[in-house]
Order: structure tokens, then sequence, then C-alpha cells
């Protein structure tokens, strides 16, 4: 699982850069989760809950992820096997505590990074803000 700016298309590394950024002068502790994602990775992603728990666990184990538990590998993730982090025009980048993603983030930090991407970025907050496509994949963000 990539989580270098650099492995991004050459038009998303300014922006996702500018959006560290600006997220630093804001306060906001961050953390880049993932960048590009080779195609085994998101037919991966998508296995869960739709193959049987040892199945999606191999996926998981082959691609090199976490050591997915049986509880992760029964709930849906993704609903596409398509996914712009393919094409390295989609960043993941959730709050930081303590060095780790904050998944339990007030819902209101969210929202201000959402702000941040979407005014000063010119990224598509995805799961939340204006363009509120889905409210399910917080730290999505995705070239616009």
């Amino acid at each position: 699982m990539a989580s270098d700016i650099e492995s991004l298309d050459i038009r998303m590394q300014p922006r996702v850069r500018k959006y560290i950024w600006e997220c630093a002068k804001a306060g906001i502790p961050i953390i880049v989760l993932e960048t590009r994602r080779e195609l085994s990775t998101q037919m991966a992603y998508y296995s869960r809950g739709r193959a049987p728990v040892q199945l999606v666990k191999d996926y998981f184990k082959r691609c090199g992820l976490w050591d997915i538990s049986d509880a992760e590998a029964l709930v849906m993730n993704t609903k596409t096997l398509y996914s712009k982090h393919i094409d390295g025009m989609a960043v993941d980048i959730a709050p930081s505590k303590d060095g780790k993603a904050w998944w339990g983030a007030p819902m209101d930090l969210w929202e201000r990074m959402w702000k941040i991407a979407e005014d000063l970025c010119n990224l598509d907050a995805c799961a939340g803000g204006k363009w509120n496509a889905w409210k399910w994949d917080n730290p999505h963000m995705e070239f616009r």
C-alpha cells in the first residue's frame, strides 16, 4: 500500500502537498494513509463482505496488506472494483492522534478538513463537504 505523494499523478501531487500544508497551518495533525493503489489491492478490498472470510484473508496477505480480522473481512468497505486511487488521482488522509489515524475524530474536525480540501486545494472531499458524493469514506480526497 503506497503512501508517498510522489506515486500520485503529477497533477494531483501539488494539490495534496498544499492540503497537507494547509492542515498543518490550521493546527490539524494528519497522516497520509494511502495514495496510488494496485488493482489487486482494490480487488482485495472489494472482496470484503462478498467472499468467504478465509479467501479475503488470503487476498489481503497476498497484497501485503494488514492481517485482517474475521470481523473486518465480513464488512464491505468499497462499492466498486474501480477507484481513482488506481490512477493516482485519489488520496486517503486522516486526522492523526499519537501518530496513528484518528478514526473517532469529531465530525467537525473532518468537516474542517473537507473545507480545506475543497476551498483551498481544489480537491473533491467525497466523504462530505459541498460535493457530498458519499458519507462513508471520510479520509478520501479526489482530483477535481
